[in-house]
């Protein structure tokens, strides 16, 4: 599974190869032509360069995708203006390092808004005519106006264009990963339908019957024998009770949970769910959450709190525990990871799939691009551990 972290790092790994070769379209440039600008000020700019590239790759290492978006904005901006001060120290127009700003602007459309990106194209643009249009004031460096305005909008040009097609393209590949998304999440919800209605049929269905057939059995007892009579109904109603609270649990299962989410945020729903589970079954929950403020994508965010609620069913009705936690942390790799551990009696290897849905549990969290990891003991407890991009 490639993070969004990773993937940031990778593109950034281009942003330094560009880097290296602007050092190096330098160093080739000063032996063919002295700088159009001071030895001091070409330093500056590759100094600045450095920083710029390595600050933008530190921030992409941070797990908060939100704040690179947010990061990535200024620098866009920081290294537009660098690069066209390189445009002017290495002869305006007739310099080859204006083909940066494809870099540039690639990287831009990729992670900006449509808006953003506009933004930045009419910067770009602004700020290559600064870098261009001094030398066509000096007639020692001018060229013929005819050739500056040719070059000039060749470039701007393909550079607009080449650009925005990065941007439909990664528009495109998004709208696909989303309706991928989708259909996953639709293929899983139609799984633990059909699992919850085999489960209704074979265990809630059979008792429900069964019930039944004794009550029935009881009501032609009553006058002639009310002692069984009654000895009946004090089994049957515990079992009553018993069904009563399995339907409250498929109950559980089957909630729509995006409306909760988008307006209250995942943790404290979380920790609402959790309270309610608690008071229902007697258990103690216990949830610790690295940060309140902690989001997910909506699709994300209902799949990892079905499979919590999953684990929750699961150390109720099959570990005998008394105690559960359910810790969620924001990883530094961008990913969300949120354990689910018991103080059951726990088991040698994870038990039938049949049994406690491990299997409908970790379906699920591949279909968000996330894996499901479950380690357990004889009477040491069980722990559910999922992992999920942000």
């Amino acid at each position: 599974m490639v993070n969004s972290s990773q993937q940031l790092l990778r593109v950034n790994l281009y942003v330094w190869l560009c880097l290296a070769f602007a050092l190096l379209y330098f160093g080739l440039a000063h032996t063919e032509r002295p700088f159009d600008a001071p030895i001091g000020v070409v330093a500056s700019v590759i100094i600045a360069a450095v920083v710029s590239v390595g600050a933008r790759t530190f921030i992409a290492m941070r797990p908060r995708a939100g704040e690179f978006v947010h990061w990535n904005r200024v620098f866009n901006y920081i290294d537009s203006v660098l690069v066209a001060v390189a445009i002017w120290a290495t002869h305006g127009i007739e310099s080859d390092l204006w083909l940066l700003y494809f870099a540039l602007m690639t990287f831009a459309a990729l992670y900006s808004t449509a808006h953003s990106k506009r933004q930045l194209d009419v910067t770009i643009v602004i700020l290559t005519l600064l870098a261009t249009l001094p030398h066509q004031l000096r007639p020692s460096t001018a060229l013929q106006p005819a050739v500056y305005a040719r070059l000039l909008a060749t470039h701007l040009f393909f550079l607009i264009m080449v650009t925005d097609l990065a941007r439909r393209l990664g528009e495109d590949a998004e709208a696909r990963n989303a309706e991928l998304v989708r259909l996953r999440e639709q293929m899983a919800s139609s799984e633990e339908r059909a699992r919850i209605a085999r489960e209704v049929h074979d265990s809630l269905g059979h008792t429900m019957v069964s019930m039944v057939l004794r009550l029935e059995l009881c009501l032609r007892l009553m006058d002639a024998q009310p002692t069984e009579a009654r000895e009946i109904l004090q089994v049957e109603i515990p079992a009553l009770r018993g069904a009563w609270n399995e339907a409250r649990d498929l109950a559980f299962h089957l909630r729509p949970w995006d409306v909760d989410i988008a307006a209250n945020g995942f943790v404290a729903v979380l920790r609402e769910r959790c309270r309610k589970f608690a008071e229902r079954t007697g258990l103690i929950v216990q949830v610790v959450a690295s940060d309140d403020r902690i989001e997910l994508r909506q699709d994300r965010a209902v799949g990892l709190m079905r499979i919590v609620q999953e684990a929750l069913t699961n150390a109720a009705k099959h570990a005998q525990a008394t105690r559960i936690s359910v810790t969620l942390e924001a990883a530094h790799d961008g990913t969300i990871v949120c354990d689910v551990a018991d103080n059951g009696k726990g088991f040698d290897s994870p038990a039938p799939d049949s049994g406690v849905g491990l299997s409908a549990m970790r379906e699920r969290a591949a279909a968000l691009g996330g894996v499901l990891r479950v380690t357990s003991a004889p009477d040491r407890g069980a722990t559910v551990t999922v992992t999920v991009p942000q």
